[in-house]
């Protein structure tokens, strides 16, 4: 049995540790369990929302510190999310969301789902803002760059699934944001 788990966002949810310790579990009882561990190669991410501050290598260290922690204390291998990703996947998605014009970018969908819906609350949250008013252009960039973060990271995780495989895939946090259909 090929077991998957993704905590992309390291201990910041709190079923992350019962994961570890199931994963351990079903690792000592025979099944291939793996980690897929976000590393750090996204624009945007919802552990930004403390601070409005661009982001650097230094604030993703932290959390791949915690993923990486994950996987030794379960005793699990792990994989990175960027390998499932090309050159072309960047610039594809780059692209088109460049072609999103500003009036469009919360009614924008990735096939055939909003990529508002699982993206609002890191954006509201992270600018303060209620809903419903004119973002400024700072925003509307992070904006952007959430809503790459999320596509990219559905294409990686669905290709990620469909290489290895796995009978189960368990997902921290909100788990309809980062599975396949």
């Amino acid at each position: 049995m090929k077991i998957s788990l993704f905590a992309p966002y390291g201990l910041l949810h709190r079923e992350v540790g019962v994961m570890g310790l199931l994963s351990n579990f079903l690792s000592k009882s025979g099944a291939e369990v793996v980690l897929l561990r976000c590393d750090g190669a996204q624009r945007a991410c919802a552990r930004d929302a403390a601070s409005v501050a661009c982001r650097t290598p230094f604030s993703c260290a932290p959390c791949m510190q915690e993923q990486g922690a994950i996987a030794q204390w379960a005793g699990i291998k792990s994989k990175q999310l960027s390998s499932f990703l090309s050159p072309d996947d960047v610039g594809q998605v780059s692209a088109w969301l460049s072609g999103v014009k500003s009036d469009q970018l919360f009614r924008v969908e990735f096939r055939g789902a909003s990529l508002w819906e699982p993206c609002r609350e890191q954006f509201l949250q992270r600018w303060n803002l209620e809903g419903g008013q004119e973002i400024s252009s700072d925003q509307e960039q992070n904006l952007r760059a959430l809503f790459f973060s999320h596509v990219t990271t559905r294409i990686a995780s669905e290709r990620y699934i469909s290489v290895v495989k796995p009978s189960l895939h368990f997902v921290a946090g909100r788990s309809e944001e980062h599975t396949s259909e």
